[in-house]
């Protein structure tokens, strides 16, 4: 069960959608949150490891974790670098400072539209297809971003109930 996680919070994200009319493919709704997930809690306070996280030893995911307490609240500049859009997600490939390492094997990503019916737990999923064969569906296409786009994101630790 995960109790809390550590994101990035990419609070522009949703303003630039808004700014920019046809921000999203018909059909896509933008979500209330944009953020990246940088790794799942579970209520002892125990990294939860999934099936596309790397394998890491005790000692260096307590080193993260300490690590991302004495940086919580902390805000960071990151880059823009890809938009996958699929027929239920958009969705924005993020460039993270060194310091923000993920345990993930997935790129950094954040969900900035989806189709009211999705299943947001999918959106890994369409990442996953995508690295592995570089499209997630015979609906998917990439936009790779000429220069990326700078944002503002800020580290948080987000409970869960």
């Amino acid at each position: 069960v995960v109790a809390a996680s550590w994101r990035l919070e990419l609070k522009e994200v949703q303003s630039l959608l808004n700014q920019k009319k046809g921000g999203l493919p018909e059909g896509h709704r933008p979500l209330d949150n944009s953020d990246v997930l940088i790794l799942r809690l579970s209520s002892a306070g125990v990294p939860v490891l999934g099936p596309d996280d790397r394998e890491v030893d005790k000692e260096e995911l307590t080193s993260i974790i300490d690590s991302f307490e004495g940086l919580e609240n902390t805000e960071f500049e990151v880059r823009m670098s890809l938009i996958l859009v699929e027929e239920r997600f958009s969705i924005g490939f993020i460039d993270l400072p060194a310091i923000l390492c993920k345990v993930s094997k997935l790129p950094a990503y954040t969900v900035l539209g989806a189709a009211p019916s999705a299943d947001l737990a999918d959106a890994q999923l369409v990442v996953r297809e995508y690295m592995s064969s570089g499209k997630a569906s015979s609906k998917c296409y990439s936009i790779p971003m000429s220069e990326p786009r700078p944002l503002t994101g800020t580290l948080i630790k987000k409970y869960h109930d």
